[in-house]
């Protein structure tokens, strides 16, 4: 799962209410993601306090146990398979179903009040200079690119079928930027009617699904915690 909303719901629901830093280590790794594909740098993330590695860890493990889910699944399969079907190339199709998959859920999440206070106490930890972003112990740049996140507030962009498109396909076009082996792997303007038609299309399957898959997700993680046991 780059859907830092989703992410940083889980962590406050699991946790019973996430700390600075908590929070901020739950979304860290899906913006190390983006600035390596649109800045193409690396930063590790880790080792940096006890709290945001275990927002990390809570980050992995919710990717793991959301992606067993067969809801996430029929997600990318039914829009790669459409995608595929409309002229795009497989392996284009296959990459743009898995960002869209993860933002049309985050999409989903802000027409929610809790979810959406979560995200917004989440954009005041990392505004407000209240968690580790502003120690110093990051690089300038990848902090700028957090905090320019939360002050363009974003989420609008993810249940709107023309901007997730953009988005898709800027985020595609930046990677191929970095690692040119990726280059065949883009959508071209001429594709972007198609993207926005498939997306419209499971815009409601892909809320159904999803919002069912992270449920149960928070459901076995929670009960991890409890259990001491891994979900």
């Amino acid at each position: 799962m780059p859907n830092v909303l989703a992410h940083n719901y889980v962590t406050d629901v699991v946790m019973r209410t996430a700390t600075p830093n908590l929070a901020l280590g739950s979304v860290l790794p899906d913006f190390a993601g983006m600035y390596r594909d649109y800045e193409g740098e690396r930063v590790d993330i880790r080792r940096i306090s006890p709290t945001l590695d275990l927002g990390i860890y809570l980050h992995r493990r919710t990717d793991q146990v959301f992606d067993a889910q067969p809801e996430k699944l029929k997600i990318t399969t039914g829009l790669a398979d459409h995608l595929s079907a409309a002229g795009i190339s497989r392996r284009t199709a296959r990459l743009s179903a898995h960002l869209l998959a993860d933002m049309m859920l985050d999409g989903a999440l802000a027409e929610q009040s809790e979810p959406l206070t979560a995200f917004e106490t989440l954009a005041e930890y990392v505004l407000d200079e209240e968690s580790a972003l502003h120690e110093g112990k990051f690089p300038h740049g990848f902090t700028r690119f957090i905090e320019d996140y939360f002050d363009r507030s974003v989420l609008a962009n993810y249940s709107d079928p023309e901007k997730l498109a953009q988005i898709t396909q800027r985020r595609l076009a930046k990677r191929a930027g970095v690692d040119p082996a990726r280059a065949k792997n883009t959508i071209n303007y001429e594709q972007l009617p198609t993207l926005v038609e498939v997306i419209d299309i499971h815009a409601d399957r892909v809320r159904r699904l999803g919002l069912t898959a992270l449920t149960r997700t928070i459901r076995l993680l929670e009960h991890s915690m409890d259990s001491g046991v891994p979900a």
